[in-house]
């Protein structure tokens, strides 16, 4: 199977920051014990289609950095794990699946003694499955069921071959370059003939105009979130003026951009006060923007309770 292969062992919160730092990792990790981490990743990077195993005994958290054009289907062998988007809380365990937009994921949470087995595939490769089929409307990346129990033989056949994938990236398989992707484009097929689609009635509606300019605010401010970020400069990468910008957004999510940058920079200075204590929280304040210390405490105690000091300590 062309692409790269990668395994990551991490044992101890020290090191949470070092797995942060990979390159191909578009989320961020963090401890839920405070006494322990351990997370190990094993799999593959495909050009449009990635698959990957996950364990831990302690549990963790991981928050998304980076926004990505692709579905995530998560099929527990052990344990659960929890996630919430802007809608609703979700939980799943042994005997049940998830598949979800990547951009759907506002935390997720996987509790101890946990195994997952996972792939991630570009909307436009899924779309190209979905035509090749012969479906005949555009394709819908919320046409599926978030969740799904794995108790029908379609399902199950799913999971098989899901394993059957995951094994063939594995050291000494045996599986030439010419064998892998068909058996990817193999599963891909089965993914959505197998899959159940949502009702009519239940359907998400089409993205609208405002939508689709409030979600392209956010990945942008998501990707230069460590970055001087002007409200001129995301609206013209939304294509919308300012006012248009700020409308659509507070409209979407809530709360202004101003108030979701701010928001989203001390849930960074949270994440790594808890993952980099070698670094005093002033540096911490200062990397995501918050200069004036006395102003950054008091947004941080009415955002989370409590003072960035007491945030480290437990």
């Amino acid at each position: 199977m062309s692409g790269v292969s990668f395994s990551q062992n991490v044992i101890g919160r020290h090191h949470i920051e070092a797995l942060n730092a990979v390159d191909f990792m578009p989320i961020r990790f963090l401890p839920v014990n405070p006494r322990q981490f351990d997370v190990g990743l094993k799999g593959h990077l495909g050009a449009s289609f990635h698959v990957w195993s996950t364990r831990s005994q302690s549990g963790f958290k991981t928050l998304p950095v980076k926004p990505r054009e692709v579905l995530t289907l998560r099929l527990p062998l052990q344990g659960r794990m929890r996630w919430k988007d802007n809608q609703r809380d979700y939980a799943v365990g042994f005997g049940q699946g998830f598949l979800l937009p990547f951009e759907s994921f506002a935390e997720f949470e996987a509790g101890s003694d946990f195994e997952v087995l996972s792939c991630t595939v570009e909307y436009e490769r899924m779309a190209g499955c979905y035509r090749s089929l012969g479906f005949e409307e555009d394709f819908d990346i919320y046409q599926f069921e978030p969740v799904v129990n794995f108790d029908t033989a379609p399902l199950r056949a799913l999971l098989a071959s899901l394993q059957r994938l995951f094994s063939m990236i594995q050291p000494g398989s045996g599986h030439s370059d010419l064998t892998s992707p068909l058996m990817e484009e193999v599963f891909l097929y089965q993914l959505i003939s197998a899959w159940p689609r949502v009702s009519f009635s239940d359907k998400r509606p089409k993205e609208t105009s405002s939508t689709r300019t409030a979600r392209t605010a956010r990945d942008y401010i998501k990707a230069h979130l460590g970055r001087r970020l002007m409200l001129d400069d995301i609206a013209l990468a939304s294509r919308v003026s300012v006012r248009t910008l700020q409308d659509n957004f507070r409209q979407e999510f809530g709360q202004t951009p101003t108030d979701y940058i701010l928001n989203t920079r001390l849930d960074r200075v949270k994440a790594d006060l808890l993952t980099e204590p070698h670094l005093s929280i002033t540096a911490i304040a200062q990397r995501w923007g918050f200069t004036h210390l006395s102003d950054f405490s008091r947004r941080y105690r009415h955002r989370f309770g409590c003072s960035p000091r007491q945030s480290r300590s437990g």
